[in-house]
């Protein structure tokens, strides 16, 4: 069931962002998948934009899925991560800077590992963490949207967005998590209180 016209933009959130919570860990392929297999299942038709209750009912719903897809889902609905999408539903929030979802030529290739600045973390600065086990695609897209999650709405990050940044991808199954973990410990030790 389609929000109505009086609805839309109220709460409401796309399936594409719905998908990009499940996206660093299972793939977006899998959780556009693994999302309209849902949808179907609950009868919610065809429609891309959902109210906030029926996100909620699909991530519910892949819970109880078995394999990783219902491991992800669990750690989606566990943590801050629907409250994160309930905040940055289109109606409440920007979209994301350039920076955060910028083409390969907005980031270093040799992932070297720069200096924090003074004022704070670029979320390029965070690539380089992540990107020589993830590859840089996935890394840039675990940055963008967990740097969302955190309310992230500009380029620079302060250490505790940056740390928080990381202990949410730390959260995720996988690679990924084990990634996340490993450069959170490196930028503590880069970036001292």
């Amino acid at each position: 069931m389609a929000p109505s016209a009086s609805d839309r933009g109220k709460g409401t959130v796309t399936r594409g962002q719905l998908a990009k919570l499940l996206a660093p860990t299972l793939g977006r392929a899998k959780s556009d998948e693994a999302i309209a297999e849902a949808c179907e299942h609950l009868a919610m038709g065809p429609s891309e934009e959902l109210r906030l209750e029926q996100a909620r009912a699909i991530i519910d719903h892949l819970c109880s899925s078995a394999g990783l897809v219902g491991v992800v889902a669990r750690f989606v609905k566990s943590g801050r991560a629907l409250a994160g999408l309930a905040a940055a539903a289109p109606s409440s929030q920007p979209p994301l800077p350039p920076a955060a979802s910028a083409g390969p030529a907005d980031y270093p290739r040799s992932h070297p590992a720069a200096a924090p600045s003074p004022s704070g973390l670029g979320l390029q600065d965070l690539q380089p963490l992540l990107a020589p086990a993830l590859g840089d695609d996935k890394a840039r897209e675990a940055i963008a949207t967990y740097s969302a999650l955190v309310g992230a709405t500009h380029d620079l990050l302060t250490r505790a967005q940056a740390l928080e940044v990381l202990e949410l991808m730390a959260g995720a199954e996988g690679l990924l998590g084990v990634v996340a973990r490993f450069a959170k410990s490196r930028l503590v030790l880069r970036m001292p209180r």
